[in-house]
C-alpha cells in the first residue's frame, strides 16, 4: 500500500462535525445508528438522515397480510412529509412527529427517541439537484465529513451479478448524491448480506474489487447499547431486514426468511459479518464497481435516470413496479 488513508475516526474527529445518512430510504437511517453512537463517544456531533425513498402505498398502508405484498417503492417529494420544515427544495429537517402519509418515519424515531436532529434527502429531482442542495445544508452547518450507510448488498451491485440486485435503483441514486459532495464522504455497509439482493459469494467479490482498488477505511461493530437503540426504533418504524442486525449481534446467525421481493420472500444466511459495518470509499465504489452512478447522476429527470438503469442493467427499477399486490384470489363458490 503506497499510501496511508485515514479511516473514519480520524476524518470525523478532523470534521467535527458529521452527516451520517441511511443511502437507501426507509429504514436505513438505523443502520447509522452505530456509527454515530461510535462517533459521539469520540466527541463529535451527528446528525441523523435518510432519502426520499418510501415502500408503502399512496396512502401509507404497509401490508401485514402475507398474500398482500409491496412489490415496488417511490420516491417522493420532501414537501409531503409533515411537521417537517423544507430547508432547501431538497432537504427537509424533520421533527419528532414528522409523518409521511400518517406514517412516522424513521428519522422521526431517531430524533423523538435520542434527540438528534435529522434530514431527509430528496431524489425525486435528480442527483445533481439533490448533491446542490445537500451541499448547501453542509456548507451551512459547517459539517466536514458525510457518512451513508446501507444494509444489505445493494448498492455494491455491480451489473454483472447471474442473480441481480432488485432494489438498487434509489441506493445509486444516492450514492451519486454522495459521491460529488464538496467534503470528505465515506460509504458505510451494514448487515452484510442482510437483504438476500447478491449472493454472498457475489457481494464477497464485489467487496474484493473495491478492496483491492484502495476503497477500504476500516469498520465499526455493533455494540449492545446499539443493539437496544437499534431496537427502539424499529419498534416505532419496522424493517424486515434492518431487524437482522441487531439480531446478528446477539449471535443469531444462519438462514432465514425476509419478507421482500415477492410473496414468498428472500432466503437470506446471517453471519457474524452482519453486526459489522464496513466502511469504503464511495468514489472507488463508483470508478471500480459501479460506474451507472456517474451516469445516473446525469439524469435531469426520474424517468430518464430510471430508463438509463434498465437499459445499462437489464433490470426494472423499483420505482417502476406496481407498488401493492393482492396475491389472494377468492375461492370458486360452489
Amino acid at each position: 500500500m503506497s499510501q496511508l488513508r485515514p479511516g473514519l475516526e480520524e476524518l470525523a474527529l478532523a470534521a467535527g462535525k458529521v452527516l451520517i445518512y441511511g443511502n437507501g430510504g426507509g429504514g436505513d437511517v438505523v443502520q447509522g445508528l452505530p456509527v454515530a453512537n461510535h462517533l459521539e463517544r469520540l466527541g463529535v456531533e451527528v446528525i441523523l438522515g435518510g432519502v426520499s425513498g418510501a415502500w408503502m402505498t399512496d396512502d401509507g398502508h404497509v401490508p401485514t397480510d402475507p398474500a398482500t405484498i409491496l412489490l415496488g417503492a417511490e420516491i417522493f417529494d420532501v414537501a409531503e412529509l409533515q411537521d417537517a420544515t423544507v430547508l432547501h427544495p431538497n432537504i427537509a429537517e424533520v421533527s419528532a412527529t414528522t409523518t409521511l402519509r400518517g406514517r412516522v418515519t424513521a428519522e422521526a424515531a431517531t430524533v423523538k427517541l435520542f434527540n438528534r436532529r435529522a434530514i431527509v434527502i430528496g431524489l425525486g429531482n435528480g442527483v445533481m439537484a439533490a448533491r446542490r442542495d445537500l451541499a448547501a445544508f453542509v456548507r451551512d452547518e459547517g459539517i466536514g465529513l458525510v457518512v451513508a450507510v446501507d444494509v444489505g448488498s445493494d448498492t455494491l451491485f455491480s451489473g454483472r451479478e447471474a442473480n441481480p440486485a432488485k432494489t438498487a435503483f434509489a441506493d445509486f441514486l444516492s450514492l451519486g448524491t454522495l459521491v460529488g459532495l464538496p467534503c470528505p464522504r465515506i460509504f458505510g455497509l451494514g448487515g452484510y448480506g442482510c437483504d438476500g439482493e447478491l449472493l454472498l459469494e457475489d457481494l464477497e467479490r464485489n467487496v474484493a474489487t473495491v478492496m483491492q482498488a484502495g476503497g477500504y477505511l476500516g469498520a465499526v461493530g455493533v455494540t449492545q447499547q446499539d443493539v437496544v437503540h437499534m431496537d427502539q426504533v424499529i419498534e416505532i418504524f419496522a424493517d424486515p431486514v434492518g431487524v437482522l442486525v441487531p439480531r446478528a449481534a446477539q449471535g443469531e446467525f444462519g438462514w432465514v426468511q425476509v419478507a421482500t421481493n415477492g410473496p414468498w420472500g428472500t432466503p437470506v444466511r446471517v453471519t457474524p459479518l452482519a453486526a459489522v459495518t464496513l466502511f469504503l470509499d464511495p468514489d472507488v465504489i463508483v470508478e471500480a464497481l459501479c460506474p451507472i452512478v456517474a451516469e445516473l447522476a446525469e439524469a435531469t429527470t426520474q424517468r430518464e435516470a430510471e430508463q438509463l438503469f434498465e437499459d445499462r442493467l437489464g433490470v426494472v427499477p423499483e420505482t417502476r413496479l406496481l407498488a401493492e399486490a393482492a396475491l389472494r384470489r377468492q375461492s370458486p363458490v360452489g
